[in-house]
């Protein structure tokens, strides 16, 4: 039986775990954290209660990750929820959940929301996006919503996500994110979301009881070091951090891609590509008595602000499933040298705090009952102008080597749902490759 080793047990690295061993290869998972699940994994916030680090829910349209819980005989913990989102500008928080919210928004002048409505409706037509891949989201906007949409909206939600990289992410990265919101609606045009019975942690253990039954071996707490190479092209064995030599004979990666240039010989690098950059995260989670509002998704259109979004999770799941107290996300992106992504949490906690009692001046810190501050160091590939150049390929040619990471995605953006779409592509080109 051939021997194949995956460094990386998010749910790229579980997919593919789950196809080889159903396909009669021997698999071994090697992770850096404790448990399975990469940035879709969790934590206890309650006794017996977890919660996810970072990501928070699927689309409709999330196709891919429904057919493999229906495959894993899990699809009975799918939960639909109807969703609202918001947007905060200059003290003030407007809903903008609907067409009549739209309507409301008195952010623009009407004929800019006309504008903006038309855009998202615009957007939702496209379907050869080539053109879009060489202009960036700013120009983009301002062609097709006109200055005072571009100056209120676009800019200060792209500042505030992408910093400096603002200008040069490509308008085929909105213009995803545009179509995949808007297309997640049901007849009357409200937001449906899903969500994981017990949060995505849960759903993570349960698919990794079913792989360890399966035969699938997994070591925690361990990263890769370095590779012992056999021939020109082909790896053999890898060194673990814990000391430990593995062998293979085929190697997958799943880990961002910094972190594959990082371990992989140099030989095996793509040197004209590769060049993407990365964003990390910083998200503040915290446990309040009582609820900031009554938006799910609230869009803070203020880059000065240490977050870009606010996510009440307790807007969207039951308070109930945490003994009836309130959780909120506040997320941030930054690159890892930002003095933000490096300052002590409880510093990081009362500046956000500062800024958060503008957005609600009610709040007072007798509300918060815990507090949690998560980071990841390569959260988001900024999808720059000509990105699909740089993308390495899921086979290194005439190697044993496989490469399935976020990096990959394109022109989705990163998350749980084309991971496993992307993995299955990685291991069908696997399955070609043995032929050739």
């Amino acid at each position: 039986m051939k021997r194949c080793l995956i460094i990386g047990a998010g749910f790229s690295g579980l997919t593919l775990a789950y196809e080889l061993v159903r396909n009669h290869f021997e698999v071994t998972v090697v992770e850096k954290e404790a448990i399975p699940g990469g940035l879709a994994s969790g934590f206890e916030v309650l006794p017996g209660k977890l919660l996810e680090r970072f990501y928070h829910h699927w689309f409709s349209n999330d196709v891919d990750i429904f057919s493999l819980l229906k495959e894993l005989g899990l699809e009975h913990n799918i939960i639909k929820r109807e969703s609202n989102t918001g947007f905060y500008y200059k003290k003030s928080l407007f809903k903008l959940s609907s067409p009549l919210d739209l309507i409301r928004f008195k952010v623009l002048s009407f004929p800019g929301r006309i504008r903006l409505a038309l855009f998202t409706l615009y957007s939702r037509t496209i379907k050869d996006f080539s053109y879009l891949e060489n202009i960036s989201a700013l120009d983009w906007v301002k062609s097709a919503c006109g200055s005072e949409v571009t100056e209120k909206v676009w800019f200060p939600l792209l500042k505030g996500k992408f910093g400096e990289f603002y200008d040069k992410v490509a308008a085929v990265w909105l213009w995803n994110k545009v179509k995949l919101r808007g297309s997640s609606r049901n007849n009357r045009q409200h937001e449906i979301l899903y969500y994981y019975h017990g949060g995505f942690q849960a759903l993570i253990n349960d698919w990794f009881e079913k792989l360890k039954k399966s035969g699938v071996k997994f070591f925690f707490n361990s990263t890769a070091e370095s590779f012992t190479v056999n021939s020109y092209r082909k790896l053999k064995a890898v060194k673990l951090s814990d000391g430990r030599e593995l062998e293979f004979d085929y190697v997958f990666l799943t880990i961002p891609l910094p972190e594959i240039k990082k371990i992989l010989p140099e030989e095996f690098h793509e040197k004209e590509s590769w060049d993407i950059p990365f964003l990390g995260n910083r998200c503040l989670i915290l446990l309040l008595k009582q609820s900031l509002s009554n938006i799910y998704w609230l869009n803070v259109a203020d880059p000065s602000f240490p977050f870009v979004g606010v996510i009440e999770h307790t807007n969207f799941d039951d308070p109930l499933n945490y003994n009836g107290a309130k959780v909120a996300y506040l997320s941030r992106y930054m690159p890892e040298d930002d003095p933000l992504f490096s300052l002590p949490s409880q510093d990081y906690y009362f500046y956000c705090l500062e800024h958060l009692k503008k957005m609600f001046p009610k709040l007072d810190e007798t509300w918060i009952i815990n507090y949690w501050d998560w980071k990841a160091t390569y959260a988001q590939p900024i999808v720059i102008k000509n990105y699909r150049s740089k993308i390495p390929p899921f086979w290194l040619q005439g190697s044993n080597v496989y490469i399935s990471t976020m990096a990959q995605i394109f022109p989705e953006d990163r998350g749980t749902n084309y991971a496993v779409k992307y993995s299955r592509a990685a291991f069908n080109e696997f399955i070609k490759s043995l032929t050739i």
